[in-house]
């Protein structure tokens, strides 16, 4: 990815999706808060200049009573399409996309995702939840990443899992 960082311009990036919903109403207002990310299952497309790649972050806040287990209750979903253009139609081959879709990716997407989630959490009227700044290191351990298949590409929509909302790839 550092190789071909250079060629790969971030042209946009587009919300397709923010929701935040409360998974335990009940929730005790004593203890403390915590959070987990589901992988990131990084899905992109490409041409012979660009690249669409989803961005799909889904991240659960725990609360612990004191005491107690850790018992979520709130789901957030922030899922988020980057375009990235590859000036003088130097597209690198799939084996280099799949890489650099996944860690441009996730290390572009990353900020406005803790902002988001930040912002969330204060509306929620919970302290405000600060995530971790990311090095591309820990990109590996945080996603997973695959290609459009054909009839994904037909369609141009892809589930990043199951009963979770489709993500429209149109360049709109």
């Amino acid at each position: 990815a550092i190789r071909l960082a250079p060629s790969a311009q971030l042209a946009s990036v587009h919300f397709a999706r923010v929701s935040a919903g409360l998974l335990d109403a009940a929730a005790s207002a004593e203890g403390d808060l915590g959070w987990n990310l589901n992988t990131i299952g990084v899905v992109w497309d490409g041409d012979p200049t660009s690249m669409r790649v989803i961005i799909p972050y889904v991240l659960t806040i725990t609360k612990t009573a004191p005491g107690g287990t850790p018992k979520p209750v709130i789901q957030i979903e922030v899922f988020m399409r980057l375009d990235y253009n590859f000036p003088g139609g130097d597209m690198p081959a799939p084996e280099e996309l799949r890489h650099v879709a996944a860690v441009l990716g996730v290390m572009h997407s990353w900020p406005y995702f803790r902002s988001e989630v930040q912002a969330l959490t204060a509306k929620l009227e919970l302290p405000p939840l600060t995530l971790p700044t990311i090095v591309s290191g820990h990109v590996e351990k945080m996603a997973t990443v695959r290609e459009l298949t054909e009839a994904e590409k037909t369609v141009a929509v892809v589930s990043t899992a199951p009963a979770a909302p489709v993500v429209s790839l149109a360049t709109a």
